[in-house]
């Protein structure tokens, strides 16, 4: 026997609110993510946000003071262009 109308709406509205609010749930994990790099000597620790932005920068253990200007940047670095 199949369900009346009423119940059966009344079941797809519940599960589309749980769908939304796992929506939501995800999209601010989105927005509070970030990634950390650690570079390959453990001197320096980056961390990006969730738009790629620089949100921090660690030089560990005061190997910085070993570095000369020549070092920096690596040379596979490259400034990203600006979007917009």
């Amino acid at each position: 026997m199949t369900e009346p109308l009423e119940k059966r709406l009344e079941k797809a509205m519940a599960e589309l609110q749980a769908a939304q609010e796992a929506l939501a749930r995800t999209e601010r994990e989105l927005r509070q993510a970030s990634f950390a790099v650690l570079s390959s000597d453990r001197a320096v620790r980056a961390t990006v946000g969730p738009q790629g932005e620089l949100t921090g920068i660690e030089f560990l253990e005061n190997k910085y003071r070993g570095m000369s200007p020549r070092s920096w940047p690596p040379v596979s670095w490259r400034p990203r262009a600006r979007r917009g």
